[in-house]
């Protein structure tokens, strides 16, 4: 029961930590994507726009890996406390009953939580979406 609670602890920091990531690679997306803006607006040469669009588009590929991360961080986390709630169970001299939550039901709760789609269109406007509550954590 220990070591699950310790697991449980370290899944929790390793979420907080992504959350951290993204929210750091979203700043870093909304900055890229206002340069762009300017270099668009001034007239840039191609190479400063084409250098910030690819900057864009690595930026939009970590925040993908970051969420997809997150995602099995939160399957795991589900996971384990299901298994510590039958454990539990189990050890209170009570029959055993099942989990609260079953593989099935944490993958359908995950369906349902949002994680916030970047595009890479030019009108996209991060900040005010995101200053509208369109993006969530």
């Amino acid at each position: 029961e220990d070591f699950q609670q310790m697991k449980l602890s370290k899944l929790s920091i390793q979420m907080e930590q992504l959350k951290q990531a993204r929210r750091e690679q979203e700043s870093h997306l909304i900055f890229c994507q206002n340069q762009k803006k300017m270099c668009q607006q001034a007239g840039s040469d191609l190479a400063q726009t084409l250098k910030l669009l690819e900057g864009e588009l690595e930026i939009q590929r970590k925040l993908r890996d970051l969420e997809n991360e997150e995602r099995r961080v939160k399957v795991q986390f589900a996971r384990c406390v299901s298994q510590n709630s039958r454990n539990t169970n189990n050890t209170s001299g009570s029959k055993s009953s099942p989990a609260p939550y079953s593989d099935l039901q944490v993958q359908k709760n995950l369906a349902n939580v949002s994680l916030p789609v970047f595009s890479m269109d030019n009108d996209t406007d991060f900040e005010s979406k995101a200053a509208a509550g369109e993006y969530t954590y």
